[in-house]
């Protein structure tokens, strides 16, 4: 509800955008070396040992 005197003003959006898309390079930059996790092997987890993690 506007007070006396002060018209209703529409909102100003702001110059540059609160969020924007990662460029190629910037997502490379942030990849570990190594490669994700889930693309990894477990420790542990051999092809001789299968159940290793199994057995105490």
């Amino acid at each position: 509800r506007a007070t006396r005197g002060q018209g209703r003003k529409a909102f100003q959006a702001p110059v540059t955008p609160p969020f924007r898309v990662a460029t190629d390079e910037e997502i490379a930059a942030l990849q570990p070396v190594w490669g994700r996790a889930s693309q990894r092997q477990a420790p542990g987890d051999t092809e001789r040992e299968p159940d290793a993690r199994r057995r105490r």
